[in-house]
Protein backbone atom coordinates (compact mmCIF):
# COMPACT_ATOMS: atom_id res chain seq x y z
CA UNK A 1 0.00 0.00 0.00
CA UNK A 2 3.00 2.37 0.62
CA UNK A 3 4.63 2.06 -2.41
CA UNK A 4 1.10 1.69 -4.33
CA UNK A 5 0.23 5.32 -3.55
CA UNK A 6 1.96 7.88 -2.84
CA UNK A 7 0.31 9.28 0.05
CA UNK A 8 0.91 6.53 2.28
CA UNK A 9 4.43 6.44 2.03
CA UNK A 10 6.09 7.20 4.95
CA UNK A 11 2.47 6.70 7.00
CA UNK A 12 2.37 3.11 7.95
CA UNK A 13 -0.25 3.32 10.84
CA UNK A 14 -2.65 5.13 7.74
CA UNK A 15 -2.25 2.26 5.15
CA UNK A 16 -2.87 0.07 7.80
CA UNK A 17 -6.02 1.55 8.68
CA UNK A 18 -6.82 1.51 4.88
CA UNK A 19 -6.26 -1.91 4.76
CA UNK A 20 -8.20 -2.70 7.31
CA UNK A 21 -11.13 -1.35 6.17
CA UNK A 22 -11.04 -2.78 2.50
CA UNK A 23 -10.53 -6.01 4.14
CA UNK A 24 -13.74 -5.78 5.96
CA UNK A 25 -15.56 -4.18 3.30
CA UNK A 26 -14.21 -6.45 0.61
CA UNK A 27 -13.57 -9.50 1.89
CA UNK A 28 -12.97 -11.43 -1.22
CA UNK A 29 -10.66 -9.11 -2.85
CA UNK A 30 -7.53 -10.89 -1.69
CA UNK A 31 -7.16 -14.65 -1.86
CA UNK A 32 -5.48 -14.71 1.73
CA UNK A 33 -8.32 -12.68 3.03
CA UNK A 34 -10.88 -15.75 1.78
CA UNK A 35 -9.43 -17.35 4.08
CA UNK A 36 -9.34 -15.01 7.12
CA UNK A 37 -5.76 -14.57 7.30
CA UNK A 38 -5.84 -10.67 7.58
CA UNK A 39 -3.16 -9.51 9.99
CA UNK A 40 -1.31 -6.19 9.63
CA UNK A 41 1.84 -5.94 8.22
CA UNK A 42 5.05 -5.48 10.34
Amino acid sequence: MMRKFKRFMGRKAKAGHVLERLSRERPGFLAHWKIGIRGSFA
